[in-house]
């Protein structure tokens, strides 16, 4: 089920907190039932009082926490994009579990979970130990305070811990104002005010990226380690180790500050041409062939003498018409001569042979295949016989369409989306595809129907098969070739942001279906919809609804924050600049910059859930229309 939060309809409502009924922990319950009767003298039931206790436990996550409970992190674990100006949040499934342990023993409202984020030539190692081990740090001079297991904790379960100098971590720990604003509750509400799914925890860092580094995000737990006068270093010097406890973490890079962001890489995208061609050739021979998608490549000929021919791939511009001598007897067949250049058009027949080995590569496949086929030649046999020409109406009748193997079905459904079809029979040439383009077409049917005849070849060995097999018409038997358009890309988006979403609407504006959305390689996506697509729009995910702040513009040298109104509208209201904590780490105040915005909005409250309104940053979109 598609998160709420993706439902462009709703809005997003922001909550301080949600406390749990009960925190994390052991609790007592006594029960008291007392009898008597109210005679006044002589009670015929003296009074008599029953008591009985029982213990229970709360149990929560204290030294590891499930994946499935987070539901997603910003920058995306691996992303390679220019995150200079967002803090890192991550977003928990369970949202009372930032509440259900405390920092401060003495303060329910501060989270005990926290985001530290460390560059590359600071990033700790790592490392799992038992609980029982970490109950000894103190005998190995790393800091860590005392504690008591809780029932189902014992001191051979696993724990992964980092130790942070006590200097570096008093640079980027937030103070005990920060810490309150580092969590709040967020979910999609109707325009009535309907929640529309799931609440959800938000941790929010305090820390910016820095250009070309590599950052490693660490959700840590802060459990009992504040008082009010804030984190409790136990006394620490500034070499000493402090170890803190792991819950998840992941990484993600910062190129060069020149590096664009999403929509400035798709904006700047080379869709011009707007399908796979050549570069312009001032040769009118060449250049038709050109326009049409195709390449000049090597051709060894069935005689050993080795020449050249146009090749064209599947993805194509618009419909091909081309009468085929399908089913074929051999690749041969297919070859196309051109009279007017002396060349060869080894498309189809390339295709077919591929087609040919791919189904070959598949021993389940093809001996399934194999049978498939015999039957329904079988079948056709026998209802051209004598005898089943004076057979009855409704014998004659059954179908000689008998089902393929569900297997064969499946491999043909994904032959017809290019499954597993080699990149450079699709894009022949790199040059077609250059860095930073996307590239629209239309499947080539001609193609994919030769394609399909090379893999349905299979036991096709004379002219008596080949002439079966014309009468059977074993393409539509496996459903047919439908229509399909799409899109291939090449951008440092792919690899930046991997749960990019896309929608494809054709010329209606109907949103058509997608049929295959799939990485070829880091920086390779392709995508096929079943329909005719006029428009295709390229938007982050949920996840990407993230916190950071305006880049710096002529008006506002720095970095600054445009505020919104109590319905989320932008304001010409600005914090001008951002309050660090440490700005040689560019550990942002959140505290500080909380209440810089409380003072330009004149709240009287201003608590996490209006400060994750103003930080928050809309997720971007794209959108291609053809023509």
């Amino acid at each position: 089920m598609a998160d709420p939060i993706e439902v462009t309809n709703d809005k997003l409502q922001f909550s301080q907190f949600h406390q749990p009924s009960l925190k994390t922990g052991l609790y007592q319950v006594v029960v008291t039932h007392q009898i008597s009767t109210n005679e006044p003298s002589q009670p015929k039931i003296p009074q008599t009082v029953f008591s009985t206790t029982r213990n229970f436990q709360v149990a929560g996550e204290r030294f590891s926490l499930d994946p499935k409970d987070i539901y997603a992190v910003y920058p995306p674990d691996g992303s390679l994009s220019d995150h200079s100006t967002i803090l890192p949040h991550l977003i928990l499934n369970r949202s009372t579990l930032p509440w259900e342990r405390q920092a401060d023993s003495n303060n329910e409202d501060l989270p005990w979970l926290s985001l530290l984020m460390f560059t590359a030539d600071e990033t700790p190692v790592a490392q799992t130990m038992t609980l029982g081990d970490l109950q000894q740090s103190v005998n190995t001079g790393v800091k860590f305070p005392s504690f008591t297991l809780e029932p189902g904790q014992t001191t051979n379960d696993r724990v992964l811990v980092i130790d942070v100098a006590k200097q570096l971590l008093a640079d980027l720990l937030p103070s005990n104002a920060d810490l309150g604003y580092q969590a709040h509750i967020r979910q999609a509400i109707s325009d009535d005010g309907t929640p529309t799914g799931q609440e959800r925890a938000v941790i929010l860092g305090n820390r910016l990226p820095g250009p070309n580094q590599i950052n490693t995000v660490f959700l840590v737990s802060l459990e009992n380690r504040y008082t009010s006068a804030g984190f409790d270093f136990q006394q620490a010097s500034d070499s000493d180790l402090i170890r803190l406890v792991v819950l998840s973490s992941w990484r993600f890079a910062s190129p060069p500050a020149a590096q664009q962001q999403f929509a400035d890489l798709m904006l700047g995208l080379n869709h011009n041409p707007s399908n796979l061609r050549l570069a312009p050739n001032t040769n009118p021979l060449a250049e038709r062939y050109a326009a049409q998608g195709y390449a000049l490549l090597p051709h060894s000929m069935r005689q050993a003498n080795q020449s050249i021919s146009w090749y064209r791939g599947p993805l194509g511009v618009g419909h091909h018409t081309a009468q085929l001598p399908l089913p074929a007897l051999a690749a041969d067949s297919l070859l196309v001569y051109d009279a007017t250049t002396g060349m060869f058009d080894v498309s189809y027949a390339a295709a077919w042979e591929l087609g040919r080995l791919m189904v070959l590569q598949t021993k389940q496949i093809s001996t399934s295949l194999y049978a498939w086929k015999r039957g329904q030649i079988q079948q056709k046999k026998s209802q051209n016989t004598p005898t089943a020409r004076f057979q009855p109406q409704r014998l004659q009748s059954r179908s000689l369409a008998t089902a393929a193997p569900a297997d064969v079905q499946a491999w043909f459904k994904g032959l017809a989306q290019l499954q597993g079809v080699p990149f450079n029979y699709l894009v022949p040439d790199e040059t077609m595809l250059p860095n930073e383009s996307i590239r629209f077409f239309r499947l080539d049917p001609n193609w994919l129907a030769c394609l399909f005849d090379g893999a349905l070849s299979i036991g096709r060995a004379t002219t008596g098969d080949l002439t079966h097999e014309q009468a059977l018409d074993l393409p539509t038997l496996l459903g047919g070739l439908p229509t399909v358009t799409g899109f291939i890309l090449r951008s440092a988006v792919v690899a930046g942001w991997p749960n990019i979403i896309i929608e494809a609407c054709d010329a209606a504006e109907a949103k058509i279906d997608q049929i295959r959305l799939e990485t070829l390689a880091d920086s390779v996506l392709i995508g096929l919809f079943a329909g005719d697509l006029a428009s295709i729009n390229f938007k982050l995910h949920a996840e990407t609804m993230h916190f950071g702040f305006d880049p710096a513009t002529q008006q506002y040298p720095s970095l600054h924050k445009q505020l919104r109104d109590a319905s989320g509208a932008e304001t010409n209201q600005v914090v001008t600049s951002i309050p660090w904590q440490n700005e040689a780490y560019a550990v942002v105040g959140l505290a500080q910059l909380a209440a810089a915005m409380q003072q330009l909005v004149a709240q009287a409250s201003f608590t996490s859930a209006q400060f994750a309104l103003q930080m928050i940053e809309g997720s971007e979109s794209v959108c291609f229309k053809q023509g």
